[in-house]
C-alpha cells in the first residue's frame, strides 16, 4: 500500500491534499484565473523537467493527464504511481506558480 501526501504551496494559495484514487493513482488540483497550466517536476540536481500541459481539451502524456475547467480548477492526474514520482511537482501558470510536493511512502 502507498500513502500519499501533498501540500500547494504559494502566495495566495491554501493548503490542499494530493489524494489516492485508486492503487496506483495520485491527484492534486488548485483553483486559478487561467485557463491552462504547465507542470514541471523538480530533479534531484534541482532543475525543472516539464512533464505535462493542462487545458481544456489536453491529451494524457505518458503517465501523466489534467485538466482544466472553465472556472480555473485544473488538475494533475498520475497514474502507474511509483516510489519514483516522489518529489516536488510544480504547476505554473500566468500569475505565477505553485509548488506541489508529492511524497510516497510504504
Amino acid at each position: 500500500k502507498v500513502r500519499l501526501t501533498a501540500a500547494l504551496l504559494g502566495s495566495g494559495s491554501s493548503a490542499r491534499s494530493l489524494r489516492l484514487l485508486q492503487r496506483g493513482r495520485a491527484s492534486t488540483s488548485s483553483l486559478c484565473s487561467s485557463n491552462r497550466a504547465n507542470w514541471y517536476r523538480e530533479k534531484p540536481d534541482g532543475s525543472l523537467e516539464w512533464i505535462y500541459w493542462s487545458a481544456a481539451a489536453s491529451k494524457p502524456k505518458g503517465k501523466y493527464s489534467g485538466t482544466v475547467n472553465e472556472l480555473g480548477f485544473f488538475s494533475l492526474n498520475i497514474s502507474n504511481v511509483q516510489r519514483e514520482d516522489s518529489g516536488y511537482y510544480y504547476s505554473a501558470v500566468k500569475q505565477g506558480k505553485r509548488k506541489v510536493p508529492l511524497h510516497l511512502e510504504p
